[in-house]
């Protein structure tokens, strides 16, 4: 009986330590004149300037500038299947790039056959993220329902997941939220 009860005492205590070394984004300092975005169950960590209005889907956080410029960001989460993942952790970066090269063709295809004017501006850059990992980014061009749209968008591979942080606005507007943008980017946290 003691052996059985020492045995549960430990798991506990194994338990408990797995649990307290997980980052949670409640445990990052909010930055100066941005707010938390993302949700405790979020994988990441997105802060927006206050005066974004913040979004939540099932997958996705989301944040726009305002009712009359609706230019956003979205992070998504796309888990991968078990089959895609196991037997490799992808922790090297040299096996997480098909990971994101699959994701950014599959994309690259559905919007070339389905919007206008599809263009291709910038592709592949590495862009570093959050302590040590890296995202690819692919900054594209389009026509949807008569307006001219432009896309900068961000994927990277995290803990069995891909990981795509996209910002859009209109052409005539995406300069505008650049500084808000690449000041969301600095603060993005991959939570371990």
């Amino acid at each position: 009986m003691k052996r059985f009860v020492c045995i549960i005492l430990f798991a506990v205590l194994c338990l408990t330590f797995a649990v307290s070394c997980t980052e949670k984004a409640s445990d990052i300092q909010v930055p100066n004149g941005m707010k938390l975005a993302s949700g405790e169950s979020d994988i990441y960590c997105l802060f927006v300037p206050n005066s974004w209005t913040v979004k939540r889907g099932y997958d996705s956080t989301a944040a726009y500038y305002s009712a009359n410029d609706t230019s956003n960001v979205v992070v998504t989460t796309y888990i991968l299947p078990s089959d895609l993942t196991v037997g490799t952790a992808a922790e090297d970066e040299n096996e997480k790039a098909p990971y994101i090269d699959a994701y950014w063709n599959e994309l690259k295809s559905k919007a070339g056959n389905t919007f206008k004017n599809f263009a291709v501006v910038e592709e592949g850059k590495e862009y570093p993220v959050s302590d040590g990992y890296y995202a690819k980014q692919y900054i594209y061009t389009l026509t949807a329902d008569g307006k001219d749209f432009k896309y900068r968008a961000l994927v990277t591979y995290f803990r069995g997941a891909i990981i795509c942080f996209t910002y859009t606005s209109t052409a005539e507007t995406f300069d505008l939220h650049q500084a808000d943008v690449d000041k969301m980017l600095a603060e993005f946290k991959l939570l371990k």
